[in-house]
């Protein structure tokens, strides 16, 4: 009994000191990235996508909120094939401290999760690249 309680103890000492990235995560209120953000080109690995007032009918994107929820605008359906149906999938979003996001919203299939860092961002246009995708 006494080998069981070492092994427990053990076990939360483990689990305690393991390091949990979304305890580490943070969103900056003040960040460029809070917007909306439209028709994404990509081009040699990576992504560019421009600042929007709002979503915009025909194309794809995505809205970064302050308060960490995340809504993807993307294909209703499997098909991709012009005309493509577009609709509006809710998730949320986190920024860890190597300036990494972690994206997790739902898709015409289910749920993705995706992380991506931004190599570059302005008032008008950011670029970045998928580090993975788990679709």
């Amino acid at each position: 009994m006494k080998k069981l309680a070492v092994l427990f103890v053990g076990l939360l000492f483990f689990i305690g000191c393991t390091k949990n990235y979304h305890d580490s995560a943070k969103i900056d209120p003040d960040d460029l990235i809070i917007g909306t953000w439209v028709d994404s080109q990509f081009n040699d690995s990576v992504y560019t996508i421009t600042r929007s007032n709002e979503f915009v009918d025909d194309k794809d994107g995505f809205q970064f909120n302050k308060d960490g929820t995340f809504v993807q605008r993307a294909n209703s359906g499997w098909c991709g094939t012009p005309p493509i149906s577009y609709t509006n999938y809710p998730g949320n979003w986190t920024q860890f401290p190597d300036d990494t996001y972690f994206i997790e919203t739902e898709f015409w299939g289910g749920i993705t999760s995706f992380g991506f860092e931004v190599i570059s961002i302005n008032e008008n246009q950011m670029i970045y690249r998928i580090k993975y995708d788990k679709s």
